[in-house]
C-alpha cells in the first residue's frame, strides 16, 4: 500500500515475490501474478531505439487483443494466497504485502481449516516439516497425518496476522469456537 492509501496487486506481488523468491515455484501463484502484471501494462509500444511511443492505432489493437475478463480480481488473489498464509514463513510478508485483502485471506484459510475432517491426528513420524517451497500447508500435513502439527502451525498464523492487524481480532475470536484445542494435546498439557 502506498503513502496515498491505494493499493495495487502489482506492486504487492511484486513486494512479495522479491521478498520470498520460494513463491515463484508455485505454478498456480506465479500464473496469477503474470494475469495481474499482463492486465495494468500500460498501453506503449516500445521501439528499436528504446523510446516508448503510445498511438491511438495500438490503442485500438491492445483493447481487441486483451481479453475483458483477463484481469485478476481479489477473489483470485485471497484465494491464491489462502494456503501460504499458514506457512510460517509467507505469513508476515502476506500480510504486510496484502493488508487491504488480509481480513479475506484469513477468512479463507479459516475455511480451508474447518473443511480439514481431523485436527487431531498425530503421527509417529516427527522428522518432516514443511519446507519453504512446501505452500499446501494444508496438503502437506493431512496426507501426512499431522494434523494436530497443522493446528499448532494455523494458530500460529492467525496470532502473527493478529500481532500486525489488530483488525483481525473479530475473525481470531469466531475461529476459536472452532478452534478449540485438540484433545490430545489438553491431555498431553495434563499428564
Amino acid at each position: 500500500m502506498s503513502y496515498d492509501g491505494s493499493f495495487s496487486c502489482e506492486s504487492a506481488f511484486k513486494r512479495l515475490l522479491s521478498r520470498c523468491p520460494a513463491l515463484r515455484s508455485d505454478p498456480k501463484l506465479f500464473a496469477l501474478y503474470q494475469k495481474v502484471t499482463s492486465s495494468s501494462l500500460s498501453l506503449a509500444v516500445v521501439l528499436d531505439s528504446g523510446a516508448f511511443l503510445i498511438t491511438p492505432t495500438f490503442l485500438i489493437v491492445m483493447f481487441l487483443i486483451l481479453p475483458k475478463d483477463g484481469a485478476a480480481t481479489a477473489d483470485d488473489v485471497v484465494a491464491a494466497m489462502a494456503e501460504p498464509f499458514l506457512h510460517p514463513a509467507y505469513t508476515i510478508p502476506i500480510i504486510g504485502c496484502f493488508r487491504p485483502l488480509c481480513r479475506r485471506i484469513a477468512d479463507r484459510a479459516v475455511a480451508k481449516l474447518r473443511a480439514v475432517p481431523c485436527l487431531e491426528s498425530v503421527s509417529e513420524e516427527d522428522s518432516d516439516d514443511v519446507g519453504e517451497v512446501d505452500l499446501h500447508v494444508i496438503d502437506f500435513y493431512v496426507t501426512r497425518g499431522r494434523g494436530l502439527r497443522l493446528h499448532e502451525l494455523a494458530s500460529l498464523a492467525l496470532c502473527r496476522a493478529l500481532d500486525l492487524a489488530p483488525f483481525l481480532l473479530r475473525l481470531f475470536i469466531s475461529s476459536l469456537a472452532f478452534y478449540l484445542l485438540p484433545k490430545d494435546l489438553v491431555l498431553d498439557i495434563n499428564e
